[in-house]
């Protein structure tokens, strides 16, 4: 789907591209970064509205050329395409010669690697989320290249930017969003959640011999524990959740799931999600004594580990 607002300069409000991909996880992946460019190629015709007048088959043309890349192992930028969002200026000194292999492509790398080796797809997305989010404070750059000041720097904007960024700034870059004083910022636990993800990219750089550091490691001070007194539910308020008037109405609702899924729950401890992907045959006797049997040996299941 097209952007309103680029609708009448491209003439049309949607167009496909096929991702020539017949595994469903690999194409649920290529299809968000896809998203992802398609999205940083609409911000660069906002941007340079007066320079730059792609046509939507220039526009396709390039996300051909960005699924060619996608669709082959390992595959490395051509020389011939700059990067679209240049954030350091070079500097007028010759630089030496690099192997290193840049941001945007560790992350590639990491996410098809991930996605191969079984994680579950809303972790990949957390993940490519993460990096997406690096990658548009510092930009594409070479791995050696990034500095123990970036890191730190990255920290300090991820403590400036507001909560639900994707819902009410959706069109807003990283430079746009540090000019103002936001009211909800992102919580310590996103915080941590971030760091740790880039964290995890760099440490996996180092395991597979693209980067000798992991500049980000340490770089947030970790948030000292309040201790919290847990307040516990009453004989009273157990009664009303699950007493008998829970049973009565699922019956009469026939909705007996509600019954069940709460029951089991409250019983056995188990996740929410854990006890509604239960098939019958999960459900098993073993020397006298009933079980249930959370397990992720299908695709339609998965358990926290």
């Amino acid at each position: 789907m097209i952007p309103r607002d680029l609708q009448p300069l491209l003439g049309q409000k949607q167009f496909q591209l096929s991702l020539c991909c017949g595994i469903l996880s690999h194409a649920k992946l290529i299809s968000q970064q896809l998203y992802h460019h398609t999205q940083k190629i609409y911000a660069q015709i906002r941007h340079n509205s007066d320079q730059l007048e792609l046509t939507l088959q220039q526009i396709k043309h390039r996300l051909r050329i960005e699924l060619d890349k996608l669709n082959q192992p390992f595959s490395v930028p051509t020389p011939s395409q700059p990067p679209e969002f240049p954030h350091h200026t070079t500097e007028s000194k010759p630089k030496k010669a690099t192997t290193t292999i840049t941001l945007s492509e560790l992350s590639s790398r990491f996410l098809r690697a991930k996605t191969e080796a079984g994680y579950p797809l809303k972790t990949v997305n957390g993940y490519q989320d993460t990096h997406k989010l690096l990658l548009e404070v510092i930009g594409n750059l070479p791995l050696d290249s990034i500095s123990h000041q970036q890191a730190r720097d990255f920290i300090q904007v991820l403590k400036r930017l507001p909560v639900n960024r994707s819902k009410s700034y959706a069109n807003w870059s990283i430079k746009e969003l540090l000019k103002y004083e936001h009211q909800q910022l992102l919580s310590p636990k996103t915080i941590l959640k971030h760091t740790e993800r880039i964290s995890a990219l760099f440490n996996w750089a180092i395991n597979q011999g693209y980067t000798s550091q992991n500049v980000f490691r340490g770089k947030l001070e970790p948030i000292r524990k309040v201790e919290n007194v847990e307040k516990h539910f009453t004989d009273q308020e157990l009664n009303l959740i699950l007493g008998d008037a829970l049973k009565t109405e699922s019956i009469e609702q026939n909705k007996p799931e509600r019954y069940w899924v709460a029951m089991l729950s409250a019983y056995s401890g188990a996740r929410l999600n854990e006890v509604c992907q239960l098939n019958v045959s999960d459900i098993q006797k073993t020397d006298g004594i009933w079980l249930m049997n959370l397990s992720s040996d299908s695709e339609d299941k998965s358990i926290k580990t």
